[in-house]
C-alpha cells in the first residue's frame, strides 16, 4: 500500500516500509515514519496512541502500483499509531484506517 502526503508544493510518496522519512505529526512534534501496521497489532503495542495523520499531510492512497490513487475528503483523516520510536500508518483489512476528523479529535480528549 502506498500513500501520498502533501509536502510543500507537491505530493511525496510514502511506502509501506520504513524509509527514513521524518514527519511533523503535530506542531513541533517530529517522528520517524515507520511504515504501516495492522489495526490489531497497533492495539496490542504498549504505550501506543491513536493520532490523526492530517497534520503530516496524508492525502491519498493506493493498494498497489497499478491501482488508481484515492484521495480522502476534508472531513476524513488517516489514523496513525504513535509510539516512542515513531509513527505508523494504521491499516485495516488491506485498506487504510480512516475516521471522521471530529471522531478522532473527540476520542483523544
Amino acid at each position: 500500500m502506498n500513500f501520498k502526503r502533501r509536502f510543500n508544493c507537491y505530493y511525496q510518496p510514502l511506502y509501506p516500509h520504513r524509509e527514513g522519512v521524518v514527519l511533523e505529526v503535530a506542531p513541533d512534534v517530529f517522528k520517524e515514519y515507520l511504515g504501516t501496521i495492522d489495526r490489531v497489532v497497533a492495539r496490542s503495542l504498549p504505550g501506543a496512541k491513536e493520532i490523526s495523520l492530517a497534520y503530516a499531510g496524508f492525502a491519498g492512497w493506493q493498494l498497489n502500483d497499478l491501482d488508481k490513487w484515492e484521495y480522502i475528503s476534508d472531513d476524513k483523516v488517516f489514523v496513525g499509531c504513535l509510539i516512542e520510536l515513531g509513527v505508523f500508518a494504521v491499516i485495516d483489512k488491506k485498506r487504510p484506517l480512516l475516521k471522521s476528523a471530529r471522531q478522532l479529535v473527540s476520542g483523544n480528549q
